[in-house]
């Protein structure tokens, strides 16, 4: 293997494929029943795990039924060991020269920004990437579009937010995305070259839920299911409410809705109406309690990125899902979508309602949903992925003193100048 600049530390000795000590710190504690993000994190320490690692998971978060989670996890896995850290705070510090990975990888944005300069500072040596998750100004971008009724086009993007992500990008040996649309968007719109970035998503067991057996005759009903604690699905949630459902209703006079979810608000337990066949439901024991029994899975997303959870869940129990374009959006290989490309509640509705009562139209959708599943959500896909992501970030490692973007973005002079006149206001403001 071609190494570059290599220098040959005991960090560098660690970057095998056994033996050596990986770092995850994760803004929550995961949730895979939550979200699609619990899920990927699990894949990740599962993946890291089987590939000969030891993992840490650190995280400053408070979500009680994650640590739960993780702690019973831990109990499971013996490469995995749970860290509750504190934010800002100098004690992080000693807890890397007592773990003195060999590689951290940052869950999203803003663990990079919180904990990066430390991890610099005390294990320089250590390789890093940063998982996504999604973009998060390509999500928030598309937030603010949405109140204004905008979209987030090239040209209104939230300026600060991309060069604070971008930033981020610049100062890793890699970063993992999970949607193949915002690869392209990062390479083609903002410069982004290639070998800085990997496409790494979830994977779904090859063995499918008993449930997934249950066709046509054999389900009944529309299903909603999201964290309400994400924008997206809240206001997804709000579009069914307030405009979708009245549309389905319109044509099917006695069809009803589950709605299910982690973290539901009031506002979401008020909407419960069975005289509409409006029914929440909350947190569910099980995806099977969610998805298990129902004809069409209702995803009717305006905002957002990266990959949609509620979408692969509901492929992966045999459930055909409506859904907008940017719902599909990272997730379709062909591009091509059943019943069409679908904008509005009248759209939405009228494809919601075919499949709901066409048999054959059902088991298309199906179909096609299985499809993109094991296209790519296979696990036999996530593992190429992972270890060809990993195997690109070593690469990118061996030649940091290259990588003069990185060395940039990394040195303490660019933060310098703006620590100097403060210094100096604040002297002479003591005059």
């Amino acid at each position: 293997m071609h190494r570059g600049c290599s220098r040959q530390t005991e960090f560098e000795k660690g970057l095998g494929l056994v033996n050596s000590r990986w770092l995850l710190i994760s803004t929550v504690w995961p949730e895979p029943q939550s979200s699609a993000a619990g899920l990927r994190d699990l894949n990740l320490i599962e993946g890291l795990g089987q590939a000969g690692f030891e993992v840490i998971l650190a995280s400053a978060a408070d979500n009680p039924k994650g640590y739960e989670f993780c702690c019973a996890l831990e109990s499971q896995k013996p490469y995995l060991k749970c860290l509750g850290i504190r934010l800002n705070h100098s004690s992080f510090d000693e807890e890397l020269k007592k773990i003195a990975p060999h590689a951290v990888i940052y869950d999203r944005l803003v663990m990079e920004e919180q904990y990066g300069p430390r991890v610099r500072a005390v294990c320089p040596d250590a390789l890093q990437i940063l998982d996504t998750q999604d973009l998060h100004f390509l999500r928030l971008s598309r937030e603010q579009g949405s109140r204004s009724g905008a979209s987030a086009l090239p040209g209104t993007w939230d300026e600060s937010l991309v060069i604070r992500e971008l930033s981020s990008i610049h100062r890793v040996d890699l970063t993992w995305v999970l949607s193949s649309f915002e690869k392209k968007l990062l390479e083609s719109h903002f410069g982004v070259q290639p070998q800085r970035l990997a496409l790494s998503r979830f994977a779904y067991p090859k063995q499918r839920p008993a449930s997934f057996e249950r066709g046509f005759e054999e389900r009944r009903g529309f299903s909603f299911v999201g964290n309400y604690r994400h924008a997206p699905n809240l206001d997804a949630f709000r579009y069914l409410r307030d405009e979708l459902w009245a549309q389905i209703r319109a044509r099917l006079p006695r069809a009803e809705i589950e709605l299910w979810g982690a973290y539901p608000t009031q506002e979401v337990f008020e909407a419960h109406d069975p005289r509409r066949g409006f029914l929440v439901r909350g947190v569910a024991d099980t995806m099977d309690q969610v998805l298990g029994s129902a004809r069409v899975s209702l995803a009717p997303v305006r905002f957002g990125a990266g990959i949609k959870g509620k979408i692969s869940d509901s492929w992966h129990f045999g459930v055909p899902v409506v859904s907008t374009p940017l719902g599909f959006e990272g997730m379709v290989q062909d591009g091509s979508l059943p019943g069409g490309e679908r904008l509005s509640a009248e759209g939405l509705a009228e494809y919601a309602v075919r499949l709901d009562q066409d048999p054959a139209a059902w088991s298309e959708a199906r179909d096609w949903g299985l499809r993109q599943l094991a296209q790519s959500f296979s696990q036999r896909k996530f593992e190429s992925e992972l270890s060809g992501g990993i195997e690109q970030a070593r690469e990118n490692f061996y030649k940091r003193d290259q990588d003069w973007i990185r060395r940039c973005f990394t040195h303490h002079s660019l933060e310098t100048p703006r620590f100097f006149g403060k210094w100096l206001e604040l002297k002479e403001s003591k005059r």
